[in-house]
């Protein structure tokens, strides 16, 4: 959970880009529904509630407050296919069709059932047969209150919508279908259902390969605008993948998405297009959403170019620029109101966001891809902090003895936001490697990076042009730092099997040395009395634990290495610091068990343990904390050059940080995910990676 206390001083969480836009508040519990398949919104005591389905259940949340409501909908062994909502006064009920052809309907307030379940042997449904596996799944679903009822209408493969009484499993006499009424057309293949009541009249829209129609739910027919005209025909679109209703100028409204990435408008009084196409998406439309904001109609879509965009129904303009932080196609998007600020949520792959329908993103966001945070950075430019994101995905996520992978293959990016607002900066690096660190070039401040093919280069933060580039060689660089040798500042590329150091204004070669037998994973500088080296993370091609090295750097080769009769089998993270005023290495002990342990980088000689976090019972059984040292193995660890405070992320989520080497944590916070990633900023406040998400935490 996003924000979960641990004793002593706390640190208040400042802004999150990506996942879960809008949280601002400390202490509430972030909803993350893994797994999360189908999604929709509703109203409960005057609370947004997002429902999510998963595989066999569904979970409900306040979105106000972040905390999960106490029912799950469990569905035994059916597997979820779609779900809707619909209220009604008070209530709120969630509808969903189950893979099986059943129907279920659920008080959200209660958790329990509003009626009988709706089986696939009442709504007619034969066994599916081996070649008609999807013949029973309810692919399509809608809910809407007609005379008063709670009324469901589920669709699939199958040539009709049925309509049920939710409350007594009863069979409506309406049906959608394709007889005399509708006309010739074959209701079939339907991949969009939209049910609403508009104008006071109760509407469904339906979609598919085929044109999609407009029916009328009182009478199964399609829908007449008016006594002087008869039913509308089909609409002319095809390969409809989403559609909304809604209300313009007092006219009812359709809006649609398509597989050609078009969204359009269809005046339901004529049956014609209330206007040209709104285009903007790069693949299909998978999904369509409306509310009122300000007066006006406003249309929230999402598709396969994994954008989210909104859209003002009546101009056909849209009213911000799109929201790209997802990396998977556009699943679902739905609407709530948060403390009358509208919201869209957005789902991809099982990654829910949440989307400030007024002013765009409703916490400060930056660009950037969908890849996993892996290396941060922070500097100063032109008097204001600003942070710099490496993200990528990598074949080894860990480094075992017993998992022998060492060819990593990076793809990731590199951009830059402001520390205070999250605002982006121009830097933007697509396609660069996990290797970055921050430098300077004559009085510009840069980020290095590595590319493709070992070459590597340096880019102005004001600018985020190339102002520099290093020789080629070695490699794809797994690790960069830059430091100053004999007056010269340099750059220290590590690769898979040698490390080699470069002029950073010329990009002039100094220096490459083999690794031998090892092969390079992470590297950091550190002058010890006024002696430059570095230090270097590598696995031996034996059955052997990681070795950490030290390195002269004026003569770019091995001075000492730490642990060479302690086997550190386990060492995911390490960093260099001075918490005593004494160069030490930060990093795991050696048995796995999660204790953190400093190296003294003059002797060579382990110091004692980092003490463990005291925790309450509760919160140490959750974590798998036994109170002393087992915390998790670190993920990631930073010290503050501004004071001895070092920060450590463990594998439980948490963020724990210590004054000095004989000290309990006295601060923490836990997150969804492991943070991989952590740097202090130059106001001493600590950057956190954790997935695709980035955090700002403050002292308070």
């Amino acid at each position: 959970m996003l924000g979960g206390p641990l004793p002593g001083r706390p640190l208040e969480l400042s802004w999150v880009t990506r996942r879960w836009q809008d949280v601002r508040q400390r202490g509430a519990p972030n909803p993350r529904p893994r797994g999360a398949r189908r999604i929709a919104t509703g109203v409960l005591d005057g609370h947004a509630v997002l429902m999510a389905a998963s595989a066999s259940d569904v979970q409900a949340w306040d979105l106000g407050t972040r905390e999960r409501l106490p029912i799950v909908l469990d569905h035994g062994d059916h597997d979820v296919t779609a779900l809707a909502a619909v209220s009604r006064g008070e209530d709120l009920v969630a509808v969903t069709g189950c893979a099986d052809g059943s129907v279920h309907s659920w008080d959200v307030r209660t958790g329990r059932r509003l009626g009988p379940p709706i089986t696939a042997a009442q709504r007619g449904m034969t066994p599916p047969s081996p070649c008609l596996p999807r013949d029973n799944v309810v692919e399509v679903l809608a809910a809407v209150v007609l005379d008063d009822r709670f009324v469901a209408l589920a669709g699939g493969w199958w040539r009709r919508v049925e309509l049920w009484d939710l409350e007594t499993a009863q069979r409506l006499e309406t049906v959608l279908d394709d007889d005399d009424r509708v006309g010739d057309a074959f209701l079939h293949g339907i991949e969009t259902l939209t049910a609403a009541v508009v104008g006071g009249r109760p509407v469904a829209v339906t979609g598919g390969p085929e044109p999609s129609r407009v029916w009328d739910l009182r009478t199964g027919g399609g829908f007449v605008p008016s006594p002087q005209t008869g039913p509308l025909p089909p609409l002319p679109v095809a390969d409809v993948r989403a559609a909304a209703l809604t209300v313009v100028d007092g006219r009812p409204v359709a809006v649609t998405g398509d597989a050609e990435g078009d969204v359009r408008r269809w005046d339901l009084r004529t049956g014609q297009e209330a206007g040209p196409p709104l285009r903007g998406h790069a693949g299909a439309v998978n999904s369509v959403a409306v509310a009122v904001v300000d007066g006006r109609p406003v249309a929230v879509t999402g598709g396969d170019d994994s954008t989210v965009r909104l859209w003002d129904v009546a101009t056909g303009e849209e009213t911000s620029a799109p929201f790209r932080v997802h990396c998977g196609k556009i699943e679902q998007v739905a609407i709530a109101r948060i403390a009358e600020e509208p919201v869209a949520i957005s789902l991809s792959e099982g990654d829910l966001r949440v989307w400030n329908v007024r002013g765009g993103p409703s916490a400060p966001a930056a660009a950037g891809s969908g890849s996993t945070v892996r290396r941060l950075a922070t500097a100063m430019v032109d008097g204001e902090p600003v942070v710099v994101v490496s993200a990528g995905d990598h074949v080894a996520s860990g480094w075992r003895p017993e998992v022998r992978i060492h060819d990593l293959r990076w793809e990731g990016e590199v951009w830059a936001c402001d520390l205070r607002t999250g605002r982006p900066r121009p830097l933007r690096l697509a396609g660069v490697g996990d290797a970055m660190t921050i430098a300077t070039v004559g009085e510009e401040p840069v980020v290095v990076a590595g590319v493709g093919g070992g070459a590597a280069g340096a880019w102005s933060l004001r600018t985020g042009r190339r102002v520099a580039s290093l020789s080629a060689g070695g490699g794809d660089a797994r690790a960069a730092a830059a430091t100053v040798v004999d007056g010269r500042a340099v750059v220290l590329t590590l690769h898979a099997k040698s490390i080699r150091m470069a002029d950073l204004s010329t990009g002039e070669l100094l220096k490459e040395t083999p690794l031998g037998e090892l092969w390079g994973f992470d590297l950091a500088c550190v002058t010890v009395d006024g002696r430059p080296l570095a230090v270097t993370l590598a696995v031996p091609d034996r059955e052997d634990g990681p070795q950490t090295q030290v390195w002269d750097l004026r003569s770019l080769s091995v001075d000492g290495v730490l642990g060479d009769d302690f086997w550190v089998v386990y060492l995911d993270a390490f960093a260099v610091a001075s918490p005593t005023g004494d160069p030490v290495v930060i990093m795991n002990d050696g048995d796995g068990d999660g204790a953190i342990r400093a190296w003294d980088l003059r002797t060579g000689e382990p110091g004692p343990p980092l003490p463990g976090p005291v925790a309450d019972p509760a919160t140490a059984e959750a974590f798998g904390w036994d109170g002393e040292t087992r915390i998790g193995n670190a993920t990631a660890i930073a010290a503050d050059p501004g004071s001895d405070t070092l920060a450590v992320a463990v594998e439980s989520g948490a963020v724990l940080l210590w004054d000095g080497p004989g000290r309990r944590p006295y601060a923490g916070v836990v997150f969804p995910l492991p943070p991989r990633a952590l740097a202090w900023g130059p106001g001493g406040e600590l950057v956190v990676g954790f997935g695709r998400d980035v955090a700002v935490l403050h002292r308070s």
